[in-house]
């Protein structure tokens, strides 16, 4: 099933270490092999520094900047950019500056996968 969806429209979900995330394709919306999230994150709030066994995952930052670590290596990504990570690659966002974090997060293999580090 093919559908349009509005970021303002998706339903979240609040994140314990800050912030929401919505699912935005899934086997339900009618995608066999990859899931979607729009998040949501306010400054200062970060992702636990993970990885996934099959898992490949695309971010998109929207709007605002983050400091992506991979593999121990941090770099600052801001709009407009994309950050992908295979399986088997550590990972983690801290979200940096005064503005809001909005980023689309696509992956393949959706069931769950994360195996957390720290």
């Amino acid at each position: 099933m093919a559908y349009v969806l509005r970021m303002k429209d998706a339903k979240g979900e609040n994140l314990p270490e800050g912030g929401s995330r919505a699912l935005v394709l899934s086997e339900q919306m009618g995608a066999k092999e990859l899931g979607g999230f729009f998040i949501v994150k306010p400054p200062g709030s970060w992702s636990r520094y993970h990885y996934h066994k099959k898992r490949e995952s695309v971010w998109f930052v929207l709007e605002g900047e983050i400091e992506a670590t991979i593999d121990e290596k941090t770099q600052k990504v801001g709009a407009n950019t994309l950050v992908f990570t295979p399986p088997g690659h550590k990972h983690k966002l801290t979200v940096v500056g005064d503005r809001e974090l909005k980023m689309i997060e696509f992956f393949t293999h959706p069931e769950p996968d994360m195996i957390y580090v720290e």
